[in-house]
């Protein structure tokens, strides 16, 4: 598709490059520079986010700050959240968005005749109340698993949706001691309330296995990090049509995919058109629909290319799962990711902290 579209409209040759991981690009730009390639890499435009990103930027593997100055710049707010901090480094118009995910929490509604716990305390005491029927993949084996447990770590001390914001930025220890305590004594009261295996309380090893035990009837609770997920799988035929997912609003993770271009990228020129097509309305309309990829849009609800452009309509069009939150629903609801770096300490912890507790330890990150 954008090959096609980059063809007619641009002459631009698009070449797209299957990697197993954006890790790799960002290695062989690095391996370039290194080797004092410094204006005809290999690489151009990049999928990128997270780590990836921040690894990149403390390198200075980027060619920036250019996302603002496009004109398809005008599409978003570049100081919202999600935008303006890529896993909590701040982007400076060195990345275009491209599409955005959000945590999502997955139930059979004939479970939920009231509907389901919409706050995480409430999401708590639902489990606390209905032993055996919730469980979240292995944080330390499976994303949305250690995806779900950063919940806790956001919400608590401070039982707010603004708690974790002294979070944002490079990590700090001090900071992640604040909370890890308190999310860790939630944590560990949910886990004799979960479903249990051979007496002891049952951790799926990937959220496929979860999915599974939902769509089974042993959950009435999964999770994902694809809002569409539900949906799709209702319209496969593997869950129910009584499913639906929903977001707290308390909050739910979510994160924005972005484009990158290399600093010594060959073609720099063609990579700023092609960034700027895809920041295009157009490009987004094609993204969202369903049947194409279905992908949530960065896109900012006030901008120019809505309200006088006559896109608005097009995108209200669009048919989307019934199951999937409303667009409202997920931006109202959205917390911006932190650096990797607390992830993957938090999910360290956890082991000794709620996996493997001893309650003769009473040492911090635990207490």
């Amino acid at each position: 598709w954008l090959s096609t579209q980059m063809s007619s409209l641009y002459d631009i040759k698009v070449v797209r490059v299957p990697m197993t991981n954006t890790g790799v690009a960002i290695n062989q730009i690095k391996s370039e520079i290194k080797a004092n390639n410094t204006a005809s890499g290999s690489v151009d435009l990049v999928w990128i986010n997270g780590e990836n990103f921040n690894t990149a930027r403390n390198l200075k593997l980027l060619y920036g700050p250019f996302a603002t100055k496009l004109p398809s710049a005008a599409n978003f707010d570049f100081e919202s959240p999600p935008l303006k901090y890529d896993y909590g480094r701040a982007t400076n118009s060195y990345e275009m968005p491209l599409n955005q995910a959000q945590f999502v929490f997955i139930y059979n509604m004939n479970h939920f005749p009231n509907g389901p716990p919409k706050t995480l305390p409430d999401f708590v005491a639902w489990v606390k109340e209905n032993p055996g029927k919730f469980s979240y993949p292995n944080p330390t084996l499976d994303f949305t698993g250690a995806a779900f447990i950063r919940h806790f770590l956001y919400y608590y001390p401070l039982s707010d949706t603004n708690s974790y914001k002294d979070m944002l930025g490079d990590f700090n220890n001090a900071n992640y001691l604040r909370h890890a305590p308190a999310a860790f004594n939630v944590l560990r009261d949910l886990t004799a309330n979960l479903y249990m295996k051979n007496g002891k309380p049952y951790f799926p090893v990937s959220v496929t296995e979860a999915d599974t035990m939902f769509g089974n009837g042993d959950l009435c609770v999964t999770l994902s990090y694809a809002p569409a997920h539900a949906g799709q799988m209702v319209a496969s035929g593997q869950w129910k049509n009584s499913t639906m997912a929903y977001v707290l609003t308390t909050g739910t993770l979510a994160n924005t995919n972005f484009m990158a271009i290399a600093t010594n990228a060959k073609n720099k020129l063609a990579a700023l058109v092609t960034a700027n097509y895809m920041a295009s309305a157009p490009a987004m309309f094609t993204r969202r629909q369903p049947e194409r990829w279905g992908a949530i849009q960065a896109y900012n609800p006030s901008a120019s290319f809505l309200s006088t452009g006559g896109w608005k309509a097009a995108f209200d069009y669009l048919k989307t799962y019934p199951q999937t939150p409303s667009a409202a629903d997920l931006r109202a609801s959205a917390l911006t990711e932190l650096v990797a770096l607390y992830s993957t300490t938090f999910n360290n912890d956890w082991v000794h902290c709620v996996l493997n507790y001893n309650t003769s330890y009473f040492g911090s990150p635990c207490n």
